[in-house]
Protein backbone atom coordinates (compact mmCIF):
# COMPACT_ATOMS: atom_id res chain seq x y z
CA UNK A 1 0.00 0.00 0.00
CA UNK A 2 3.01 2.27 0.90
CA UNK A 3 4.18 2.01 -2.61
CA UNK A 4 1.49 2.89 -4.49
CA UNK A 5 0.82 6.00 -2.45
CA UNK A 6 4.90 6.95 -3.27
CA UNK A 7 3.59 6.21 -6.89
CA UNK A 8 0.58 8.12 -7.49
CA UNK A 9 2.19 11.34 -5.28
CA UNK A 10 4.80 10.80 -7.86
CA UNK A 11 2.26 10.80 -10.43
CA UNK A 12 0.82 14.24 -8.99
CA UNK A 13 4.18 15.81 -8.63
CA UNK A 14 5.16 15.03 -12.47
CA UNK A 15 1.75 15.99 -13.02
CA UNK A 16 2.27 19.26 -11.86
CA UNK A 17 5.30 19.85 -13.27
CA UNK A 18 4.80 18.83 -16.95
CA UNK A 19 1.04 19.23 -17.37
CA UNK A 20 -0.43 22.48 -15.88
CA UNK A 21 -0.73 25.71 -17.14
CA UNK A 22 1.78 26.30 -14.59
CA UNK A 23 4.74 25.04 -16.44
CA UNK A 24 6.95 26.04 -19.29
CA UNK A 25 5.92 23.42 -21.55
CA UNK A 26 2.02 24.56 -21.69
CA UNK A 27 2.75 28.73 -21.47
CA UNK A 28 5.10 28.70 -24.20
CA UNK A 29 7.37 31.23 -22.81
CA UNK A 30 11.27 30.71 -21.67
CA UNK A 31 11.97 31.79 -18.01
CA UNK A 32 15.35 32.91 -17.48
CA UNK A 33 17.39 30.65 -15.70
CA UNK A 34 17.35 31.51 -11.64
CA UNK A 35 21.27 30.78 -11.32
CA UNK A 36 23.89 30.64 -13.30
CA UNK A 37 24.25 26.95 -12.94
CA UNK A 38 20.99 25.10 -13.41
CA UNK A 39 20.76 21.74 -11.59
CA UNK A 40 19.29 19.51 -14.07
CA UNK A 41 15.33 18.11 -14.05
CA UNK A 42 15.20 21.33 -11.44
CA UNK A 43 11.36 23.16 -12.67
CA UNK A 44 10.97 24.91 -9.64
CA UNK A 45 11.89 28.34 -11.45
CA UNK A 46 10.07 27.77 -14.48
CA UNK A 47 6.36 28.05 -13.01
CA UNK A 48 4.18 30.52 -12.33
CA UNK A 49 3.08 29.52 -8.96
CA UNK A 50 7.01 29.65 -8.07
CA UNK A 51 7.28 33.22 -9.93
CA UNK A 52 4.66 34.54 -7.92
CA UNK A 53 6.24 33.46 -4.95
CA UNK A 54 9.26 35.30 -5.67
CA UNK A 55 7.85 38.47 -7.12
CA UNK A 56 6.35 38.28 -3.51
CA UNK A 57 9.35 38.30 -2.04
CA UNK A 58 10.59 40.84 -3.50
CA UNK A 59 8.04 42.89 -2.71
CA UNK A 60 8.04 42.41 0.97
CA UNK A 61 11.57 43.02 0.70
CA UNK A 62 11.14 46.38 -0.68
CA UNK A 63 8.19 47.51 1.48
CA UNK A 64 10.36 46.45 4.44
CA UNK A 65 13.70 48.56 3.37
CA UNK A 66 11.04 51.67 2.11
CA UNK A 67 9.46 51.79 5.87
CA UNK A 68 12.77 51.30 7.93
CA UNK A 69 13.76 54.51 6.76
CA UNK A 70 10.46 56.00 9.10
CA UNK A 71 11.38 53.69 11.63
CA UNK A 72 9.03 51.15 10.95
CA UNK A 73 8.53 47.64 10.42
CA UNK A 74 5.43 45.69 8.52
CA UNK A 75 3.16 44.73 12.10
CA UNK A 76 4.37 48.15 12.88
CA UNK A 77 2.71 49.88 9.68
CA UNK A 78 0.13 47.64 9.13
CA UNK A 79 -0.88 48.51 12.93
CA UNK A 80 -0.24 52.07 12.44
CA UNK A 81 -2.33 52.12 9.18
CA UNK A 82 -5.32 50.61 10.92
CA UNK A 83 -5.05 53.08 13.52
CA UNK A 84 -5.50 56.11 11.25
CA UNK A 85 -8.66 54.38 9.63
CA UNK A 86 -9.96 53.63 13.06
CA UNK A 87 -8.63 56.24 15.43
CA UNK A 88 -10.75 55.84 18.43
CA UNK A 89 -11.13 51.73 18.24
CA UNK A 90 -9.81 49.97 20.90
CA UNK A 91 -6.51 48.12 20.88
CA UNK A 92 -8.26 45.01 21.26
CA UNK A 93 -10.38 45.73 18.24
CA UNK A 94 -7.45 46.12 16.17
CA UNK A 95 -5.34 43.74 17.36
CA UNK A 96 -8.40 41.29 15.91
CA UNK A 97 -9.04 42.78 13.08
CA UNK A 98 -5.15 42.13 11.91
CA UNK A 99 -5.44 38.38 14.04
CA UNK A 100 -2.97 39.75 16.19
CA UNK A 101 -2.36 37.80 19.53
CA UNK A 102 -3.46 40.36 22.26
CA UNK A 103 0.53 39.83 23.97
CA UNK A 104 1.94 40.89 20.33
CA UNK A 105 -0.51 44.03 19.70
CA UNK A 106 0.47 45.60 23.49
CA UNK A 107 4.41 44.90 22.43
CA UNK A 108 3.70 46.75 19.19
CA UNK A 109 1.20 49.49 20.58
CA UNK A 110 4.15 50.02 23.23
CA UNK A 111 6.63 50.47 20.34
CA UNK A 112 4.25 53.09 18.16
CA UNK A 113 3.45 54.83 22.07
CA UNK A 114 7.25 55.09 22.65
CA UNK A 115 7.91 56.90 19.54
CA UNK A 116 5.15 59.10 19.54
CA UNK A 117 3.01 57.77 16.79
CA UNK A 118 0.27 56.14 18.49
CA UNK A 119 -1.37 57.32 22.55
CA UNK A 120 -3.84 55.10 24.44
CA UNK A 121 -6.31 56.46 25.78
CA UNK A 122 -8.86 55.10 28.30
CA UNK A 123 -12.54 54.32 27.00
CA UNK A 124 -15.18 56.82 28.96
CA UNK A 125 -17.74 54.00 28.68
CA UNK A 126 -15.27 50.86 30.26
CA UNK A 127 -12.13 51.69 32.06
CA UNK A 128 -10.41 48.96 31.17
CA UNK A 129 -10.30 49.85 27.76
CA UNK A 130 -7.55 51.50 25.79
CA UNK A 131 -8.58 53.73 22.51
CA UNK A 132 -5.71 54.04 19.87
Amino acid sequence: MRSNLRVKDSLRLERFRGETILSRKHCGYAFRSMTENPINGDRAPSTLAFLLSQVGIHASRQFAERIATAGLNPPLFRVLNLVDAAEGRSQQAIGQAIAVPASRMVALVDELEQEGLVERRPDPEDRRVRAL
